[in-house]
C-alpha cells in the first residue's frame, strides 16, 4: 500500500517537513492513504501566521486555488494538485482556523 502514495503527495509532505511549516493532517484520519493516494481529500491544518509560506511551498508544487464563491467559508481554502506520474488528482481542504459547533459553521 505504501507504493500506492503519489509521488506529489509525498514531495508535498516531505517539502512542508523540510521548510518546517507547522501542520496537522486532521479529520478522517482513518482514511488518510486514501488521500495520500488521490482517491479522497486531505485535510491539512495550518498555522495562520505560516499560511503565506504554505501557500508558496503548494504553488511551486502547482497546487491551484479554486474559489466557489457561493459556498466559500472563511479560512478553508481548496487547492487541487495533478500528480504527473499518475495523472491523478490531489485536493487538499485547507484550514488556518477552526470552528465548531453547528454543522453550518463548521
Amino acid at each position: 500500500m505504501k507504493d500506492d502514495i503519489l509521488q506529489l503527495s509525498r514531495e508535498l509532505i516531505n517539502t512542508l517537513n523540510t521548510e518546517g511549516i507547522d501542520y496537522c493532517l486532521w479529520k478522517n484520519n482513518d482514511v488518510l492513504l486514501s488521500a495520500l493516494t488521490g482517491d479522497d481529500d486531505i485535510d491539512i491544518l495550518v498555522r495562520e501566521d505560516q499560511y503565506p509560506r504554505f501557500f508558496d511551498i503548494i504553488s511551486t508544487l502547482d497546487f491551484k486555488r479554486v474559489v466557489n464563491p457561493a459556498n466559500e467559508i472563511p479560512s478553508i481554502f481548496h487547492f487541487y494538485g495533478m500528480d504527473l506520474q499518475s495523472g491523478r488528482i490531489i485536493h487538499l481542504h485547507v484550514y488556518i482556523k477552526i470552528f465548531t459547533g453547528e454543522h453550518i459553521i463548521k
